[in-house]
């Protein structure tokens, strides 16, 4: 039985997750419980075939049983409203009492536009929350998030910075499908990030059969992505959320702004990845694009399989020669969009 819950507080949580449930390519979260909360009755007639939980305003009180045979739950919650900024702490409360081992709490922030009240109010929530032990705190602020998309009208800016925070919220799922859950293989990250790059290849960079022969049927594959003002903290990002370490072979993708890398953040490329733990045997393919939105950011796709073996090896691993080359590397240069 799934044991995932999404409950969304507010109109803006429970637009998320409604949007979420809609979308999501995996049928395990597409299967999963969804709760929506609001003070609001009239917006809570949007979400059919859910429970739906309408609040006193003047309680704080929430029914415990909502949370009976849940292993993981991802609260989802519009800060900047009432409802959000009011419920999200006693319900976060409410869930840790009842036994749930994995709470996340995924807060939101709303736009500059809405009012210095509003903002006041989703800071007071948010420091609240800091102070809520044993669950684990995103904050996103979709003011900034919009703000990359400035060359869109305002409602496109806001839906693809809804977009964005799905693609978060998804990879906070603890929970795979079992067997093979994309194109054949096992994947463990952001299995999104595979269809962006698959739907993006031309004939001048990495092709599909570059990252299907990365990807291993016997393997842990991983997939992971990181963001940054600095290239190198853009590619730490990335490589902090993998398991390195027995890593057979490896492909890198690094999408530029306006600045190109300079050599010398190009160098440090094989440092960070045989300080990860990358073999120097490894097969390693390089490709890198440029799309002037990041403006001066830069990202990076990593996606890795390793040995099925020894899974666990986490920890501290001894850097390797810093000087040596990885394995054989495909490397071009090439205009285009991530």
């Amino acid at each position: 039985m799934n044991k995932i819950m999404f409950l969304g507080i507010g109109r803006g949580g429970c637009k998320i997750i409604d949007r979420l449930r809609q979308v999501t390519d995996f049928s395990y979260i597409r299967n999963s419980r969804y709760v929506f909360v609001d003070c609001d009755s009239h917006d809570l007639l949007s979400y059919t075939g859910h429970r739906n939980i309408l609040l006193d305003r003047s309680s704080s009180e929430f029914p415990s049983d909502v949370f009976v045979d849940v292993d993981q739950l991802i609260i989802v919650a519009g800060m900047s409203g009432f409802a959000g900024s009011e419920f999200s702490v006693p319900i976060s409360a409410a869930a840790l009492s009842s036994g749930i081992k994995s709470i996340n709490v995924v807060g939101i922030l709303g736009f500059m536009c809405e009012g210095k009240g509003r903002i006041l109010r989703s800071l007071a929530c948010l420091n609240k929350m800091r102070n809520v032990p044993g669950i684990s705190l995103d904050i996103y602020n979709m003011g900034r998030i919009a703000d990359k998309y400035g060359d869109v009208d305002v409602f496109s800016a806001i839906e693809k910075a809804d977009e964005e925070i799905i693609n978060i919220i998804e990879g906070l799922v603890q929970i795979k499908e079992e067997g093979y859950d994309w194109n054949g293989y096992s994947i463990i990250g952001d299995k999104r990030e595979l269809d962006n790059l698959i739907n993006e290849i031309d004939n001048k960079g990495i092709d599909e059969y570059d990252v299907l022969n990365t990807l291993s049927l016997e393997g842990n594959n991983c997939v992971a992505s990181g963001e940054g003002d600095d290239f190198g903290m853009a590619l730490e990002q990335a490589v902090g959320n993998l398991l390195l370490t027995k890593t057979e072979k490896l492909l890198l993708r690094f999408c530029c702004g306006c600045r190109l890398p300079s050599i010398s953040e190009m160098a440090a490329i094989t440092p960070v990845l045989s300080k990860a733990g990358v073999s120097d045997n490894a097969q390693v393919k390089l490709d890198i694009v440029q799309n002037r939105k990041l403006g001066n950011s830069f990202k990076v796709l990593i996606v890795a399989s390793r040995e099925y073996a020894d899974q666990s090896s986490v920890g501290s691993v001894n850097a390797n020669d810093g000087g040596k080359t990885l394995g054989k590397q495909i490397f071009r240069l090439r205009n285009g969009r991530y």
